[in-house]
Order: structure tokens, then C-alpha cells, then sequence
């Protein structure tokens, strides 16, 4: 499967690379006519699939030069090949290509527990290595919205079905009410599937026209190869507004607990403004901390009770409790 990719360089640290080795006995290479190996960056370095399928991981290598390749999983360093031979002994890991200029390393089928980087490493010093991540979706349908439906009898009654699927699957899904297939040409009439697929990306919609209290009940899609996705209809006369407002209704409710909480914060500083100004009247700064401070203690000013008091402080810390809860 082609899979879209963000193509990445990875280019060969500019240290001194090690002199080739002189494998044939004929006496060593002039330094002007060799060349370090290098790592063929138009290559993608991120690859999608869907569980179930192969995954090709590419690596490209340009002046090899009888250097040893090897690919590592990072997530446990786990070595999985050098040149052509595997050290692993899941048998769905190979090394494919040429061995010569590309060293694809080749995952069939591709499991959810496959995703992650891999690197494909030349025995070099320094170490030249080239990464590529591996994402394995796994098949699976779900309905948009929650997963029960509240609608009013004469509603119709729209649910979407969206399914990551394989390649090779069929764009065909099953619709069922009650443990029944759905038919478009039953006699209740008013029903209509509508699917379409982009890739390994599915969706589908079902219509039900001027739905009615038989329509209500569990219905499930079923695309191929995925599992099914259920969700729950219910259908009334009338459908209690909390069923559609729940949201709305603690928003206003916190809207209600911010508009008294800032009320409070003005009643208390205008107290507080009131006993300063009484207070500094008199020209006696002292006098002003000992009014508000006799405030704070006893609760008091002018002679009216403040929220210290055990009657006040009750309701105050009441309506924040309140508040607190709906948050």
C-alpha cells in the first residue's frame, strides 16, 4: 500500500569516516576514489498501513561497499537483520530489495503492536543510520455523536457510521435494527444508505423518514472486515428538553455561578471602600486599620451583620458550594 510520507534527510555525520576495507588482497584504494556510503534521502521516512497488511520500511544505500546494514526496532533495540540474515524469530520480518543498493525491511501482515521507528544502520564509525516510523491502524467503526439518541416521533432519524477498513475490503456496509438487516426496499418505505470511501477512510449514513416509536431500538453498522458499532434509539412524543439542552444548561448554570461570584467580590470591596473612607475621615491612619480590622474580627459594620457572622458565613459558603458543584 503507498502510504503518505514526510520525507526527512538524514545525512551521514561529517566526521571522519573509516577507510574502506581492503577485502581483496590487491593493496589498498587510493583515497581519492572512494567515496563514505550515503543514504538515498528521497526516500519516506513515515509509513501508514492498515493492520493486517504488509509494510515495506525503505532503506536506500548508495557506496556500501561491503559494510555491514542491520535494522533496530528503538522501542526495545532489538537487532532484526544484519545484511540478508534475520535475528528475530517472528518469521514476518524479512529483508527484501536487491541487497545491493536498497534494503527494504518487509512486515506481513503489519500488527497494532508494529507501530513505532526502526533504523536502518550501516557498521560505520560514526554510525550512519536512517529512521522510519511505522504507524498500523487498526480496523474499527464507531457512530459520530453519543451513544444513545433521544429524537421526537415524526423526527427523522439520521446516523453516520465511519470506519477505518483494509485496502482490499469492500465499500459495502450492513445496516441492522434489532439484530434485522435494513433493506432500503422494505415495506416500512422512507430509508435510504448512503456510503462512500477515500482510501481506507469509510462512511456511511442511514435516513430513516418521519421516524416513529417501531423505528426505536439498537442499530449497528457492520463494514467489511471490521467489527460492528452499536448505538441505542429512543423515540417519544415528547423528548425531555434536558435530552438536548444538557450542555447548554451548565453552561448558563456557570454562567449564573461567575455573575454571583463576581457580585460578591464587588459587595465586599465596596464594605471594604465604606469602613477605609468612614475610617480616614477622622485623619487617624491607626484608626482606619483598627475599624477594618475590628471588621474583619467581629464581622460588623455600622452594625450590620457580615458574611463572618455564623448565619451569613452558612449562606455564603452555601451558594459557593454550589457553585463548585456545577463546575
Amino acid at each position: 500500500m503507498a502510504a503518505a510520507s514526510t520525507v526527512e534527510s538524514h545525512q551521514p555525520t561529517s566526521t571522519k569516516v573509516d577507510s574502506p576495507p581492503n577485502r581483496g588482497g590487491k593493496g589498498k584504494k587510493k583515497a581519492g576514489n572512494w567515496k563514505p556510503p550515503a543514504f538515498n534521502v528521497s526516500l519516506p521516512t513515515s509509513i501508514s498501513v492498515v493492520e493486517g497488511e504488509s509494510a515495506t520500511l525503505p532503506c536506500g544505500v548508495t557506496h556500501l561497499k561491503g559494510r555491514a546494514l542491520s535494522w533496530i526496532r528503538q522501542n526495545d533495540l532489538r537487532v532484526i537483520s544484519a545484511d540478508h540474515m534475520t535475528f528475530i524469530s517472528d518469521d514476518r520480518f524479512k529483508v527484501g530489495g536487491d541487497n545491493v543498493t536498497y534494503w527494504p525491511l518487509e512486515i506481513s501482515p503489519a500488527l497494532r503492536n508494529d507501530s513505532g521507528a526502526y533504523e536502518c544502520q550501516i557498521n560505520i564509525r560514526p554510525k550512519l543510520s536512517w529512521t522510519v516510523t511505522l504507524e498500523v491502524k487498526v480496523p474499527s467503526a464507531g457512530f459520530e455523536g453519543p451513544a444513545e439518541r433521544y429524537i421526537k416521533t415524526g423526527s427523522n432519524l439520521v446516523l453516520t457510521c465511519t470506519a477505518t477498513v483494509l485496502p482490499h475490503a469492500s465499500a459495502v456496509v450492513m445496516w441492522f435494527h434489532n439484530g434485522t438487516e435494513i433493506s432500503i426496499v422494505s415495506p416500512r418505505g422512507g430509508v435510504s444508505i448512503h456510503t462512500q470511501r477515500e482510501g481506507t477512510l469509510l462512511s456511511s449514513q442511514l435516513s430513516v423518514v418521519r421516524a416513529v416509536a417501531r423505528d426505536a431500538g439498537n442499530y449497528s453498522c457492520s463494514p467489511d472486515t471490521v467489527n460492528p458499532a452499536y448505538t441505542t434509539v429512543f423515540i417519544a412524543e415528547e423528548v425531555p428538553a434536558a435530552m438536548h439542552h444538557e450542555s447548554a444548561s451548565w453552561s448558563l448554570r456557570q454562567q449564573d455561578c461567575n455573575i454571583f461570584l463576581g457580585l460578591l467580590v464587588l459587595l465586599l470591596l465596596n464594605v471594604y471602600l465604606t469602613t477605609a473612607q468612614s475610617s480616614s475621615t477622622k485623619g487617624d491612619p491607626a484608626t482606619t486599620e483598627t475599624s477594618l480590622r475590628s471588621w474583619a474580627l467581629k464581622g460588623k459594620v455600622r452594625g450590620n451583620p457580615r458574611p463572618n457572622s455564623p448565619s451569613q458565613h452558612s449562606r455564603f459558603a452555601g451558594a459557593l458550594g454550589l457553585c463548585e458543584s456545577s463546575r
